[in-house]
């Protein structure tokens, strides 16, 4: 609908929210709610390249990286015509979300592909609002991920993508070629964009720092420390429904926080358990 009437929209780029997760992190969960709060657009997955044909160049990978002094101009304006609301790609705008695209100001941008892209964004776009870094323990998010329909597709063995950027892929070329399952490779991808958050990046500290078990425990209490953080007012996040699901859940039932946070821990075996944490080692990273 949106696409057939040719709307668009105009935003102030710097008053964007935006939403840096991973696969099965609740990031969609998060940025419905706050979207809600708000009374912002949410756009889901910018850096979805299957949504984004013609809008960014070939040269840009699904988890992109760029150097913080690198000038890459075409990238550039297009998270500036994004964020302006200028050509935000329609796949990423729901087709039952008219009234709400009419009456937003602004949007909520959600990425689990972006985190990698956090010092160059920061460093070309001065956001009002500081970006949430969303964080989940690794095996849990891969336990999730392995029961969820999207991402059951067949495992493709790595391959150096033709893009540019690829020093880190190229760094770890043969442990990433020895990966024998889908799942081992979003780990390994896991390890690659959350290495900022283990290393204590500097950068970290212009981002808010979410904890998926927080916010799953914690709903009310997160939302409100991060609406202080941005100086925002609270009082919309009384129309939340802190148990709904987010609209990418296979489950229909109500938020449960124990079982969500717990339950890969009855259910991963040892044997996975081992093979996962090898990954994590490589990498040196400790949950």
């Amino acid at each position: 609908m949106i696409k057939r009437l040719g709307l668009r929209k105009s935003f102030d780029p710097q008053e964007a929210i935006f939403i840096f997760g991973d696969p099965r992190s609740g990031s969609t969960w998060l940025a419905e709610m706050i979207s809600m709060a708000t009374e912002r657009l949410l756009v889901d997955e910018p850096l979805n390249l299957n949504h984004t044909k013609d809008l960014l160049p070939d040269s840009f990978g699904w988890r992109q990286h760029i150097p913080e002094n690198q000038d890459w101009l075409e990238v550039r304006d297009y998270f500036i015509n994004l964020l302006s609301g200028k050509n935000i790609p329609h796949p990423c705008i729901r087709q039952n979300d008219l009234i709400h695209f009419l009456k937003s100001k602004n949007a909520v941008y959600k990425t689990i592909r972006g985190k990698r892209l956090l010092h160059w964004l920061k460093a070309n776009i001065k956001f009002k609002y500081k970006p949430i870094f969303l964080i989940r323990h690794p095996l849990a998010m891969i336990h999730s991920l392995s029961k969820h329909q999207s991402w059951n597709y067949q495992f493709r063995p790595f391959e150096l993508p033709k893009k540019r950027n690829i020093e880190t892929y190229v760094k770890h070329n043969d442990f990433l070629q020895n990966l024998r399952s889908t799942e081992e490779q979003i780990l390994a991808h896991w390890c690659m964009a959350n290495e900022i958050y283990f290393k204590h990046d500097n950068l970290i500290k212009d981002c808010i720092i979410v904890k998926y078990e927080d916010l799953l425990s914690d709903t009310e209490n997160t939302l409100i420390d991060i609406f202080n953080e941005w100086q925002m007012d609270v009082g919309g996040i009384n129309k939340i429904d802190f148990r709904k699901p987010s609209s990418s859940s296979n489950k229909g039932h109500k938020i449960l926080p124990a079982v969500q946070k717990e339950q890969w821990k009855k259910e991963m075996d040892n044997t996975s358990v081992q093979k996962y944490n090898r990954i994590l080692e490589y990498f040196e990273i400790e949950y």
